[in-house]
C-alpha cells in the first residue's frame, strides 16, 4: 500500500543518514588520530653559534613559538654525548614535550619539517610539499664538500693543511657557484621570492638563510653572492 511504501522510504532514508552520519564521524576520528600532536614545549640543544642551530631558531620566532634555546658548552656537549643524549652523536637536538610524555628529535632539516608540519606551514599539495623537501635534501649537496674539507676525519678522509687550503679554493671556485645557480634559478622562478615559490616562506627558506648569510659575511670566499643576496627576502 502507499502507507507501506512511505515508511519504507522513511527508514531507508534514515538509515542512510546513520550511515553518512556514521561515516563522517569515523572520518573525523581518524583525521584526528592521524593529524600531529601539538607540543606543549620545546627545547633545542646547540651550541652558542648560529651554525645548524639557527634555522630552528628563526623558524620558531617566526611561527610563534616558545623555545627555550639551550647554548651549550663544548663540555657540556661531550658528557651528555657520552651518555648517550643524541641520536647520532650530534646537535641540534629538540626535545619536544607532548601529552604523556616527550620526544627528542636530531637533524636540523627534520626538525624544521616537523615543525611547519605541527604548525600548518608545510605545503598541503603533495607537489609543493616534494618541492620543499627536495630544496632541504639539497642542501647536504651544496655543503658536503665544505664539510669534508673541515671535518675530514669524520669522513675517513685525512687533508693536511695545504691539501685543505687547494680544495677550499678548488670548491669556493667550482662547485659552490655552480650548486648556487640552481638555487638562483628557483629564486628567479619563483611567484613570491620565497624558494619554492610559496606565499609564506617554507623550512627550505629557513635552511637556507643562515647559509647564505654566512656567505655574504665571508668576504673571503672567492664566490659573490650578490645576485642572491639581491633576489632572496633576507
Amino acid at each position: 500500500t502507499r502507507a507501506c511504501r512511505q515508511m519504507h522510504l522513511q527508514r531507508a532514508l534514515l538509515f542512510a543518514g546513520a550511515a553518512a552520519s556514521g561515516a563522517a564521524l569515523a572520518y573525523a576520528f581518524f583525521s584526528w588520530l592521524s593529524s600531529p600532536r601539538k607540543p606543549r614545549s620545546l627545547t633545542l640543544e646547540y651550541f652558542d653559534i648560529a651554525g645548524k642551530g639557527e634555522p630552528i631558531r628563526l623558524l620558531a620566532k617566526h611561527l610563534g613559538l616558545e623555545l627555550n634555546d639551550t647554548r651549550l658548552s663544548r663540555e657540556d656537549f661531550n658528557e651528555r654525548k657520552l651518555a648517550g643524549r643524541y641520536a647520532f652523536g650530534q646537535v641540534p637536538s629538540l626535545e619536544v614535550g607532548l601529552p604523556g610524555g616527550s620526544e627528542r628529535l636530531a637533524q636540523t632539516n627534520a626538525i624544521l619539517r616537523y615543525l611547519c608540519v605541527t604548525c600548518g606551514a608545510h605545503p598541503a599539495a603533495a607537489e609543493d610539499a616534494a618541492l620543499v623537501d627536495s630544496l632541504l635534501d639539497f642542501e647536504a649537496d651544496l655543503t658536503r664538500g665544505l664539510m669534508v674539507i673541515r671535518y675530514g676525519p669524520r669522513f675517513g678522509i685525512e687533508l693536511d693543511d695545504e691539501q685543505k687550503a687547494a680544495s677550499l679554493e678548488a670548491y669556493s671556485k667550482t662547485v659552490l657557484p655552480r650548486q648556487l645557480a640552481h638555487l638562483e634559478r628557483a629564486l628567479s622562478n619563483s611567484r613570491s621570492g620565497w624558494l619554492a615559490g610559496t606565499r609564506e616562506p617554507t623550512a627550505a627558506d629557513f635552511c637556507y638563510a643562515p647559509l647564505l648569510l654566512g656567505l655574504i659575511g665571508r668576504r673571503q670566499q672567492a664566490y659573490d653572492p650578490g645576485p642572491l643576496r639581491a633576489s632572496f627576502p633576507l
